[in-house]
């Protein structure tokens, strides 16, 4: 739900100006913007960070075969998943650099008309095959959009901290609810992740280490693992959506799951759709619809998290209400508020009130910045050492952030078509694709089967260590 205009396929107009239909539009292909290849030199070799580059003999070709996500050196880790990985970074002189708050350049204007084209070319249509131009874009990938789910963690570290199973249940709930505050504003489509596709994130405090893959591109599917100081968090993150003329409904289809490592209680819980409004006319404008469900698998507890749509509820669209049950189905606890500003918790025992969670205010320069937070102005900021596939080593996504639009575009283009070719000799010797740190996995409380954290990335990026990856950018 947090991205408003996934990444998709995409092909350059025809002579007509028209876009092709979804039988011609080539498997790998994304984002397009017409740009003059006069306008500017070759800059693919002089676009690597010297903090994303890796040994020659550290590096493979995507249409190679991957070791299903087995990493050099870290057997202990690999076989002892609960040996904590983000106690090996807590122990080494392993820091970020200090967060930044703002990103190097403004917001770039779109074309009202090219944009109503698009849409109606694109009316009925799964948005992986709608061709969107890059200056829709907001310069962070959609792996970066989805930690910032991680901006009110904190309310995860409080759950830990519960003994009582039930008010543990409120403040996980609480935190289910919390991200939905971040689409406000945000009306820019994050950048679809490559396959193989990584990213890294590392609390300023230490308080949690996170990792996200691309796992699959055709459908688009990424899975994330975030180890906190109590807890345990992942995801595999999936979605059905189409255009319908006026408005885009998102429908999230992958569930998100958390393991408090005290007494290995694992609770899960899906998310409601994400419609976007005013696609061509008026202000954009975002609002959830649906119901979710929270449940601790090992005492059967619940919550049901209510979001209702502005065509039911007119101005009351941003109310949520969280019903938290015992085992009896018995209500104990109303959480209340709106997902894009607070949440109040009401223990039905004794009506007392306890304010949950409260927004974070945004920077000032937040509108002429894609709408960003305070936490999504670091997620793209240069960090040293970090894996060569990581997002923030994405040459098309750091010139866009610079402003460098032209340059942005024929960089995704590069991308795209060296991807295009990678597929294409996987298909000709008959190699199948496997991610090189998560692992297809069957969930024994759930009884589903995705992609699970197989263990070693913090080790080998202590170690600067990679190896067996995808030569991406």
């Amino acid at each position: 739900t947090d991205e408003l205009l996934p990444d998709t396929d995409g092909q350059f107009p025809n002579n007509d100006g028209q876009f092709p239909d979804d039988d011609d539009i080539p498997n790998e292909s994304e984002d397009w913007y017409e740009v003059d290849d006069n306008d500017y030199l070759d800059i693919s070799s002089d676009l690597a960070s010297p903090t994303c580059q890796a040994p020659e003999n550290q590096i493979q070709e995507c249409d190679q075969p991957t070791l299903n996500g087995q990493a050099d050196a870290t057997e202990s880790i690999q076989n002892n998943i609960e040996e904590s990985e983000l106690e090996l970074i807590t122990k080494s002189d392993f820091r970020y650099a200090n967060s930044r708050t703002v990103i190097p350049s403004e917001k770039i204007a779109t074309s009202l008309g090219q944009f109503i084209n698009l849409i109606r070319s694109a009316i009925g249509k799964e948005l992986w095959r709608v061709t969107m131009p890059i200056h829709f874009n907001e310069p962070l990938s959609l792996m970066q959009r989805i930690c910032e789910d991680l901006e009110y963690v904190y309310l995860l570290n409080q759950a830990a901290d519960c003994e009582d199973s039930l008010k543990r249940l409120v403040y996980v709930t609480a935190f289910a609810v919390s991200p939905f505050s971040t689409t406000v504003g945000r009306h820019s489509k994050p950048f679809n992740p490559l396959l193989g596709e990584t990213y890294e994130l590392i609390d300023e405090n230490l308080d949690y280490c996170c990792f996200c893959e691309q796992v699959s591109h055709h459908p688009p599917i990424l899975a994330i693992y975030c180890e906190g100081r109590g807890w345990k968090f992942w995801q595999e993150y999936k979605f059905d959506s189409k255009f319908r003329g006026q408005f885009i409904r998102l429908s999230p289809t992958g569930d998100v799951h958390v393991r408090f490592k005290d007494n290995q209680h694992h609770y899960s819980w899906n998310r409601p759709d994400t419609i976007v409004h005013n696609l061509l006319f008026g202000s954009l404008w975002v609002d959830q619809d649906g119901e979710a469900k929270v449940i601790n698998h090992q005492t059967q507890e619940s919550s049901a998290m209510i979001y209702e749509p502005y065509s039911k509820v007119g101005r009351n669209y941003k109310n949520v209400t969280c019903l938290v049950k015992d085992v009896n189905n018995k209500i104990e606890y109303e959480l209340s508020g709106m997902w894009d500003s607070h949440l109040d918790c009401t223990a039905l025992s004794d009506r007392k009130i306890e304010r949950l969670w409260t927004v974070a205010k945004r920077p000032s320069s937040s509108a002429k910045m894609y709408g960003f937070t305070n936490f999504a102005m670091k997620l793209n900021q240069p960090q040293e050492g970090v894996c060569p596939t990581d997002s923030r080593c994405r040459p098309d996504q750091r010139l866009m952030e610079e402003g460098k639009i032209l340059e942005a575009s024929k960089e995704k283009h590069r991308l795209e078509e060296k991807q295009r070719a990678a597929r294409r000799r996987r298909a000709e010797e008959n190699i199948k694709y496997e991610p090189r740190w998560f692992k297809m996995k069957t969930d024994t409380d759930t009884g589903k089967s995705y992609h699970m954290y197989n263990g070693g990335y913090w080790n080998a990026r202590l170690e600067q260590t990679f190896s067996k990856i995808p030569s991406l950018f």
